[in-house]
């Protein structure tokens, strides 16, 4: 298998970009993955296609883990 230098996924052998929506959550105050990781992915997915189904959402407060502020 080919390898590709942007994230994409596979699917019968062909790149899909916007093959389902994503929804991706993160802390600012994440101590163990840094937020510049998904702002680094949210900009290189709406480069790479302008049609993405791509939602970043982002909780000042949190941390790493899931509280229950989060879906309240």
């Amino acid at each position: 298998m080919r390898k590709l230098s942007s994230p994409v996924m596979i699917r019968w052998g062909r790149p899909v970009l916007n093959a389902f929506p994503q929804f991706l959550m993160h802390g600012n105050n994440d101590s163990n993955v840094s937020i510049k990781v998904e702002e680094d992915y949210v900009r290189t997915m709406h480069e790479l296609t302008k049609n993405i189904n791509l939602t970043l959402t982002t909780f000042p407060s949190d941390n790493h883990q899931f509280t229950d502020a989060l879906f309240n």
